[in-house]
């Protein structure tokens, strides 16, 4: 270890939330030669060591949360808790994931009982709540995989459809397969003909009602015309409320969007030549007729369907998991992945995205990049559809939609679309920046799909619906995932405990009924 600051050392040294003093502590190292870390400073003169500097040369790690001193050791396969007040040692297994791809996990199922502790994780960043072999991601390599396919491959080589069977049952259908699946689908794609009815009671004014609202309210009142689907613990049963889920939602897409943009709901019937994906723009009124055209257009959505369809235990998709921990019928639990998903830090984040571009627009176009670029670093506005939770380098599925971008642009006439020149643009300047690569803020997938989608004449208060049409098919394969773990208890995470520990909690009774205004008049439910 030649003590230099980690990278994580050095963003908070450039922040200013930490300064090098210039003294060195010295250490022996895991091969027992004597090594040195540099000593910091924080902005409360607090004098601290790099976590990350001291995990490379002694792999080891200081978890203290007030309650004397605790140490963390990992060796052998082993994670060695020790309390430096009792010096009691605790080892808990270390499980590697089976593809050699990401992180390693402490098996902390019994971590409470066995040490009196919690862990405090807001965001729960450092916790895997459950094993899956849906998903493969890796942010630091830039790698997603469904069930261990690279999501480049899966893109170019298959339509939704095929990806929903990979999805829900494992692996990629053969002819046989993906025939049954989508016919299966499509005769599933119908809505009770009182859905029309109740969006136009509950959501009169089409032009303020929000998208992702219809979906949600129709999606839950679906198990009452759909009761024999609704026991998720009947593999048969679970597996109709998945089909029925993964067929219907486009429908509604569909009618949402004619409803909200056209003021009617008449919607097309499905076209048994075009999958699930496909049949949305067909339904909506989206296709121009040019079949050429219409290949590029059906082609993208598929594309979009992809790449959209599984994320790993995304905000949305633990909300599914969580819900379903509870044992609802599936309808309920994909309604907790829509709400999560409507959040504009998650599903509406290519919506921001666009608008950003817009503002550029509006604002000089091309010319007005390099000032917002400034501005961005000056921490004065907020760089949409760059950087992500997980991705440290390039999103995988930003590369895959600037090319489908692309081909969508030429497909219509729009090459010289000015949001894409100025998409461009910001990319570029962002990506010659070293500002913005010590931060790791690179495009992700929202950077471009909002784009695409608004060429294809999806309006940006639709994108979070789309999402939500095609992440159906992983929330469902995650739901289906947790139901059939054995393992898998009902969600029930702690707190941290921040109340004071001066408050009287046997309070004085008040007397507050003569603060209660009792209304003249017959009493209720009297005659009078």
């Amino acid at each position: 270890m030649d003590g230099s600051a980690s990278t994580l050392a050095q963003v908070a040294v450039k922040d200013n939330k930490l300064t090098e003093t210039g003294e060195f502590v010295t250490l022996t190292d895991r091969n027992g030669s004597p090594c040195t870390l540099k000593i910091f400073t924080t902005r409360k003169g607090e004098r601290v060591l790099s976590a990350q500097d001291l995990w490379k040369a002694t792999e080891l790690s200081i978890f203290d949360p007030g309650m004397g001193h605790v140490a963390v050791a990992v060796n052998d396969g082993k994670a060695v808790v020790i309390n430096g007040d009792t010096a009691k040692r605790i080892e808990f297994t270390i499980i590697p994931p089976t593809s050699g791809v990401g992180q390693s996990v402490i098996d902390g199922r019994k971590f409470s009982d066995d040490t009196g502790l919690y862990l405090y994780d807001p965001g729960l960043r450092s916790v895997a709540s459950k094993k899956s072999d849906i998903c493969t991601l890796d942010g630091e390599n830039g790698i997603l995989r469904y069930r261990g396919i690279d999501i480049a491959h899966l893109a170019e080589n298959y339509d939704y459809d095929q990806i929903v069977h990979l999805l829900l049952y494992g692996d990629l259908p053969d002819a046989n397969q993906n025939l049954a699946l989508i016919e299966d689908l499509q005769s599933r794609m119908t809505l009770p003909p009182q859905v029309a009815a109740g969006i136009e009671a509950l959501f009169p004014n089409r032009t303020t009602a929000m998208p992702m609202s219809i979906l949600a309210s129709i999606v839950a009142a679906l198990p009452n015309y759909y009761s024999d689907t609704t026991e998720v613990t009947d593999q048969v049963q679970l597996d109709a409320a998945i089909h029925n889920l993964v067929a219907k939602i486009p429908v509604l897409g569909a009618m949402i969007h004619r409803y909200t943009m056209h003021g009617d709901m008449s919607i097309k019937e499905p076209d048994s030549k075009l999958g699930v994906a496909g049949n949305f723009l067909h339904m909506a009124g989206l296709l121009t007729g040019n079949t050429n055209v219409d290949a590029v257009l059906i082609k993208a959505i598929n594309v979009i369907g992809v790449t959209h369809a599984e994320h790993e235990l995304n905000a949305s998709t633990f909300a599914v998991n969580h819900g379903v921990s509870s044992r609802p019928n599936a309808y309920a639990a994909i309604v907790s992945g829509i709400e999560a998903l409507s959040g504009k830090l998650h599903g509406g984040a290519n919506e921001e995205a666009v608008k950003q571009l817009e503002m550029l627009e509006a604002n000089g176009g091309e010319a007005a990049v390099a000032n917002y670029i400034d501005r961005v670093k000056r921490k004065e506005a907020k760089l949409m559809g760059f950087g992500h939770a997980v991705y440290t380098k390039y999103d995988p599925r930003a590369k895959i939609m600037q090319a489908m971008t692309h081909q969508v642009l030429k497909a219509l006439g729009k090459e010289n679309d000015p949001l894409f020149k100025i998409a461009l643009k910001l990319e570029q300047a962002a990506l010659n920046d070293n500002w913005f690569k010590d931060r790791n803020l690179y495009p992700n997938v929202d950077f471009y799909s909002g784009l695409m989608m608004k060429a294809m004449g999806i309006e940006p208060k639709m994108f979070t619906v789309l999402f939500a049409m095609y992440r159906t098919s992983g929330w469902s394969a995650h739901l289906k995932e947790t139901v059939l773990d054995p393992h898998q208890r009902i969600g029930r995470p702690r707190v941290l405990d921040t109340t004071p520990d001066d408050v009287n909690s046997t309070p004085p009774v008040t007397d507050i009924s003569r603060r209660i205004r009792v209304p003249s008049g017959p009493a209720i439910g009297s005659a009078g």
